[in-house]
């Protein structure tokens, strides 16, 4: 097959046609190494929702997408060779999503093994604080003094406010990128904040759950406040209350997708 870029629409009949191509598929590094960022939320909402493909945690803490509803395969830091042979192996493209509180360890082995040779992007995920930003900056200095091209970095403004314009707010990134040309800040790449995953994390439901449910809760919270059950009607409430917010996120998450260009493969 030609190195001619394959679109997200041209996935299925990728896959389909496994045996006649050799498809080079993308692998992603998502990372920063501040916490809390919603680095997980967009590996699997965005990126795994939008390549069809599979998310591999790089997390000690428990803290990745499972927590979500989503499907992870989890690593230990320092067990590079497994985590590279199942990158290779892999048929789809891959997120390794990186936790904060693993970063330092893995980027130290990446080092050491030329990992960073195996993936074809690295999105860096960031918030307002201003702690987030400046590690960003950190995050995307640190990789990429490790060689991966500066192409391949992709920025992710995250929990952003909509009556503040995106420069008020992330004032420390487009500080930077005004002295550095080559930093890669894409003002198309930015979510809102949103409670939605506080209220998966609430009512243990998962994210493609809830977007897959078509349940009309207004009856059912009726029925149960008339047959006294509170506590059932709550539960019904909240289950209405992040089928909806799922469905508006779920444009920002596809306008999002978007705006960070990212090819199922080559």
């Amino acid at each position: 097959m030609t190195n001619e870029t394959i679109s997200k629409t041209d996935s299925e009949n990728m896959q389909a046609d496994l045996g006649e191509q050799d498809i080079d598929w993308s692998r992603i590094l998502v990372a920063c190494q501040v916490g809390r960022t919603g680095k997980s939320t967009i590996a699997d909402s965005v990126l795994a929702s939008g390549l069809g493909g599979e998310i591999f945690s790089v997390e000690s803490l428990n803290q990745d997408a499972s927590q979500y509803g989503a499907r992870v395969r989890v690593y230990r830091a320092d067990d590079m060779r497994k985590l590279r042979t199942d990158m290779s192996l892999a048929d789809h493209p891959v997120i390794v999503d990186l936790g904060s509180s693993d970063f330092a360890l893995f980027v130290e082995k990446m080092g050491k093994a030329n990992l960073f040779m195996d993936f074809t992007h690295c999105v860096i995920v960031t918030d307002p604080t201003q702690r987030g930003q400046e590690e960003a900056i950190t995050t995307y200095e640190t990789l990429r003094a490790l060689g991966i091209e500066n192409s391949q970095f992709r920025i992710v403004l995250n929990k952003a406010r909509t009556v503040i314009t995106l420069e008020a707010q992330f004032d420390i990134l487009f500080g930077h990128a005004a002295t550095d040309p080559g930093f890669p800040l894409n003002p198309a790449c930015w979510l809102p904040e949103h409670d939605l995953f506080a209220g998966l994390h609430e009512s243990g439901q998962g994210y493609r759950e809830v977007l897959e449910d078509n349940t009309d809760y207004k009856p059912l919270i009726r029925k149960a406040l008339k047959d006294g059950n509170r506590e059932v009607s709550q539960d019904y409430a909240l289950r209405q209350i992040n089928q909806r917010m799922a469905m508006g996120m779920q444009t920002e998450f596809d306008r999002c997708f978007e705006a960070l260009a990212i090819p199922v493969g080559q």
